[in-house]
């Protein structure tokens, strides 16, 4: 979520002709590949898109108007092959928001839910708990996860991770690939395959249907927490 084009900013992603695609691929991309990470793969995708505005004040040329032609917002249904199903929100007119890319995800026995706007905690909620009065042990905890991933050196493990962090950590997994002479991950096969994960969630916003979405070309091979993701 970002309210980018709600404040005015952006202008170069209001048209295919400037962005070459939407906030599908643009914020999409994110959630979307951390999501098939964390509990995918999914099997077929749903999706609805719309553009509110079909054309919006230039702001580098006051008087003219630009013309709106990618979508400012969408929602994505994602299904399993279990039949678990999820929605991803994407939006760049999502007023009173930065730039948050957050998920919660609900299990038989418990719940998870993170905001990149809040990246030192993770929260989390047992089911298994020994309920009671006033609430007994059960409620969500914030987790103080902080720093303290596999192989995190400098800074120490107390101290605040921010947006930059995540982006050396990233850069760090690759030239330590390169230096051990090791695949890295995720690789570009990864990559290609989002692109067609993507390509598939604008097939099904065109055609309102459901869509099967492609699998990985080696499944086998499964990303690992703690390199770079």
């Amino acid at each position: 979520m970002s309210e980018a084009q709600a404040e005015g900013e952006g202008q170069r992603m209001l048209g295919v002709g400037m962005l070459g695609y939407g906030f599908i691929r643009d914020l999409g991309a994110h959630v979307v590949d951390l999501l098939w990470w964390l509990i995918g793969p999914f099997e077929s995708v749903s999706c609805t898109r719309r553009i509110w505005s079909a054309e919006r004040p230039n702001k580098d040329s006051p008087g003219r108007m630009l013309k709106v032609d990618v979508e400012e917002a969408a929602a994505i249904v994602l299904r399993r092959h279990d039949g678990a199903f999820g929605t991803v929100e994407v939006s760049r007119i999502a007023t009173g928001t930065q730039d948050e890319l957050r998920f919660e995800i609900h299990g038989p026995h418990g719940a998870l839910r993170w905001n990149l706007m809040q990246p030192n905690y993770l929260e989390v909620y047992d089911e298994r708990l020994a309920d009671g009065d006033y609430g007994g042990r059960r409620g969500w905890q914030r987790i103080q996860s902080v720093q303290r991933y596999p192989g995190a050196v400098f800074p120490g493990p107390k101290f605040s991770i921010g947006w930059v962090r995540a982006h050396v950590e990233c850069l760090h997994a690759f030239l330590k690939a390169i230096a051990r002479g090791t695949p890295a991950r995720p690789s570009l096969a990864d990559g290609l395959h989002l692109q067609r994960v993507l390509e598939t969630v604008r097939a099904a916003a065109a055609s309102g249907q459901w869509e099967d979405l492609p699998q990985p070309r080696q499944p086998g091979q499964s990303r690992q927490p703690g390199n770079g993701r």
